[in-house]
């Protein structure tokens, strides 16, 4: 392929930071099509990263155009290259359907592509399409795994038998403990109360198929690779408020997130207040 066609180096520094700062990737690649607009094969990565931040329209444009361009191409339409491509371009495509909600059209696409279906992360997406068109039966909770029988029928009492590996009382004896771990202290059921009056919102982002992930800070909530970090992120069901997983991370403030550091000014308060037995005792010189 000639070099003008596309620059590994510079579509790197775009793809690393799809997970860890989506916005600045954003940016990134949109310089990078500028300059090589026929790197066919880098176009299902960008419009994943547009799914990300919640750009749906765009990615469906931009992946509806990309299907119709890249089979002109005689110097890219390789069977070499062709197989990834496509199965890049349907792994997308899945998100997309998938974050619009167009769950009828979701399944029949995996059913479509059964054997691509077989990759792990894709059979849950063809399951919760199921869930999301009526073809489960809630009384198969059971049999299923922790993320399925959520997805069959979400329990509060689960998520938090969960997320048991992220607290710290729990980890105290093990050998390997979690890298992951929420600072003894930490309000958790607290907390869990007040995020919810933040989710479902636009202050999320959609790295998963059907899944939102909200970032929260909340200094010094817990450690991740034993380092004190600042941030903790909540997995939910997409548009809902069934949580799935919550853990400290290192986050940062280029990703959406929502400051809770007014939940702890809010506790100093109530522990420095002083009771009226103590303002009686202060009065009458009691000890």
């Amino acid at each position: 392929m000639n070099k003008n066609y596309f620059n590994i180096w510079e579509f790197k520094q775009a793809l690393d930071l799809a997970e860890t700062d989506p916005i600045s990737a954003r940016l990134l690649y949109e310089e990078y099509f500028k300059k090589y607009p026929k790197d066919y094969s880098g176009y299902p990565y960008y419009c994943s990263n547009l799914i990300t931040l919640g750009e749906l329209e765009l990615a469906e444009k931009i992946l509806d155009y990309v299907e119709k361009e890249y089979i002109k191409d005689n110097l890219f339409n390789k069977e070499e290259k062709i197989k990834k491509f496509e199965y890049n371009m349907f792994f997308t495509r899945t998100k997309l359907l998938s974050y619009q909600e167009r769950y009828e059209e979701l399944y029949r696409l995996c059913v479509k592509n059964i054997s691509r279906v077989a990759d792990k992360s894709l059979n849950s997406v063809w399951f919760y399409s199921k869930k999301r068109t009526g073809r489960l039966n809630n009384g198969e909770r059971d049999a299923n795994s922790y993320l399925f029988r959520q997805i069959v029928r979400y329990e509060q009492d689960d998520f938090y038998k969960h997320i048991q590996k992220h607290l710290s009382n729990y980890n105290e004896n093990l050998e390997m403990p979690n890298t992951a771990i929420f600072e003894e202290k930490f309000p958790l059921k607290e907390v869990v109360e007040e995020i919810k009056k933040y989710i479902p919102s636009d202050k999320r982002l959609f790295l998963g198929f059907y899944d939102d992930i909200y970032y929260f800070r909340y200094d010094e909530c817990g450690r991740e690779d034993k380092k004190i970090v600042n941030y903790f992120k909540v997995v939910c069901l997409h548009n809902s408020q069934d949580f799935i997983t919550m853990c400290p991370v290192k986050g940062s403030d280029n990703l959406p997130h929502i400051d809770l550091n007014y939940m702890k000014k809010e506790e100093f308060v109530k522990v420095k207040k002083i009771s009226q037995t103590d303002k009686f005792n202060r009065r009458y010189n009691r000890k």
